[in-house]
């Protein structure tokens, strides 16, 4: 499980003009079954969702998902490439929510959207997901998490 959602939900709040972007390489039938699938689910629009491919694969992707609206972008060969070619792709400024093809669940969980942390991560704590957003966490996490 991926805790994406309340990522994806926070930036939401914050600015209507979040993108979603997600590397794929001839996963045409995964990418839909799992990380589609999963942001439908959420209610993500799909006008949101940009889908980078390597150039051979542009017009196989857009053939596959142009129609529902989904934007098939020309990435490049290899996943370093490929990700570079996103983070060049948008204008500055744009918050972008970079997911894996592969994604089947995303979770919401209220006790991290309820209660912001305010202390450090330790090795004998796992880190709260704020700590990446530049908060810090001391909260211990169950070892489940």
């Amino acid at each position: 499980m991926t805790n994406f959602a309340f990522l994806i939900r926070l930036i939401d709040s914050l600015a209507t003009g979040y993108k979603i972007a997600i590397p794929s390489h001839k996963r045409t039938e995964m990418i839909r079954e799992k990380t589609l699938a999963t942001l439908k689910k959420l209610n993500i629009p799909n006008e949101k969702v940009h889908i980078f491919v390597d150039p051979d694969q542009v017009e196989t992707y857009k053939d596959e998902f142009a129609s529902e609206g989904y934007k098939v972008c020309q990435g490049d060969y290899g996943t370093r490439k490929n990700r570079e070619a996103i983070a060049k792709y948008f204008d500055e400024g744009t918050h972008v929510v970079s997911l894996d093809d592969d994604i089947e669940k995303m979770v919401q969980d209220a006790e991290w959207a309820a209660k912001p942390c305010s202390e450090r991560w330790s090795p004998n704590r796992r880190p709260c997901p704020f700590y990446q957003c530049g908060r810090d966490c001391e909260r211990t996490w169950p070892a489940s998490r």
